[in-house]
């Protein structure tokens, strides 16, 4: 996915890539993201899929991220 979905709330995005397994658009949107933005996708995505999304992260990425939450 090279462009962000026209209207779409960054959770929306961010749940049809985890659930399409595409990791590389995955890490291309978490780099489009501002924090609030990340933040807030991520807090409205259940369980399963803020699991998905970490393992989904290249591994410096996702220490990265988890170093950032409170």
């Amino acid at each position: 996915m090279s462009e962000r979905l026209a209207h779409a709330e960054p959770w929306d995005e961010l749940e049809q890539l985890i659930d399409a397994g595409d990791a590389a658009a995955l890490v291309a949107l978490y780099h489009a993201l501002s924090p609030r933005e990340l933040a807030r996708g991520i807090s409205r995505l259940d369980d399963d899929r803020q699991g998905l999304f970490l393992t989904m992260l290249e591994p410096e990425i996702a220490a990265d991220f988890v170093e950032e939450l409170e």
